[in-house]
């Protein structure tokens, strides 16, 4: 099944998807137990925010999304977007991550005001992520925000 979504938010009216339906987890569904950047949250982004950051605004999400979340402050809240540790930072050279202090997760899950945040949940307007993609993002900071 496929359904065409047509976002109506802050400048976003222009961008029409035409995505697969996403009514949830699909059974069998599972988060990314150790993702990257590139391979698996960059997917994420393109489908679900680069539509309305695609690089005019102060959150670009589309072409350099990775340098424009790590440990940059938001502009919403005091803490950072994506707040890591690159490998070799820590005593065991790992790089680590924590979901909670990251701005980004909290706007996904909808609960940003407890974050000192403002604005609704992202996407706006649209279905939020599924249960796995988050749990994809919160995965890929805690394991120190592989590019």
């Amino acid at each position: 099944m496929r359904s065409t979504i047509f976002l109506f938010a802050w400048g976003c009216n222009d961008f029409r998807y035409d995505l697969p339906y996403r009514g949830g987890n699909a059974a069998g569904d599972t988060a990314v137990a150790d993702p990257s950047f590139a391979a698996d949250i960059q997917p994420i982004l393109d489908q679900h925010c680069a539509g309305c950051h695609p690089g005019q605004d102060a959150l670009d999400l589309s072409t350099d999304a990775y340098t424009n979340l790590v440990n940059q402050p938001s502009q919403e809240s005091d803490l950072d977007l994506v707040s890591c540790t690159a490998a070799g930072d820590t005593a065991s050279g790992a790089g680590t991550g924590s979901p909670d202090d990251s701005y980004l997760v909290h706007k996904l899950l909808g609960d940003q005001d407890a974050a000192g945040g403002t604005g609704g949940q992202m996407p706006l307007g649209v279905s939020a992520l599924t249960t796995t993609e988050i749990q994809t993002v919160e995965n890929w900071i805690t394991k120190g925000c592989t590019p």
